[in-house]
């Protein structure tokens, strides 16, 4: 079903997507498989889709960290509000015995800054917050864990592009 879904922005453009299409993915969001969940999550942002039955904000503390890095750049990538640069911070720098988290974190980072670059330069290079946490990434491209390390990579790299 993940992968199906995946599929789903290319075989509906972005401008033709009903509002019963769009109900049809939201339910989705209550799948147990965590990897349909962020793969819905992933599809309704690319769609531009805002979730009318279930928040996405709801699933920003959802215990699968894929899951939770989705929700945020959903939300993140159309207003970066305290609440979401704040469940950044905490997955990024208070995750210390979890690597998992940290990675999902600067993932998640490294697309808001790119997507928000690209929609509107001038919001995001005035968002000294956002800045603040993009300047902490470099520490954690040498981390022992290959995954933080190479998200940490990604999303420097995301971020000077």
């Amino acid at each position: 079903v993940s992968a199906i879904i995946m599929l789903f922005p290319h075989l509906v453009p972005t401008d033709d997507i009903l509002e019963q299409e769009a109900e049809r993915l939201e339910r989705f969001l209550d799948a147990k498989d965590p990897r349909t969940v962020a793969n819905t999550v992933e599809v309704l942002r690319t769609l531009k889709v805002n979730p009318k039955v279930r928040p996405i904000p709801k699933l920003f503390t959802n215990t699968n960290n894929r899951v939770a890095a989705n929700a945020l750049v959903h939300a993140g990538s159309r207003e970066l509000t305290k609440e979401i640069l704040s469940k950044l911070n905490s997955m990024i720098l208070d995750s210390v015995d979890d690597d998992a988290k940290r990675a999902s974190g600067l993932y998640a980072l490294g697309e808001i800054a790119r997507l928000l670059k690209e929609q509107d330069p001038v919001y995001y290079s005035t968002r000294v917050d956002l800045h603040r946490l993009i300047g902490q990434i470099e520490k954690f491209e040498s981390a022992r864990n290959a995954s933080v390390a190479s998200q940490a990579r990604s999303a420097r790299a995301k971020v000077a592009s």
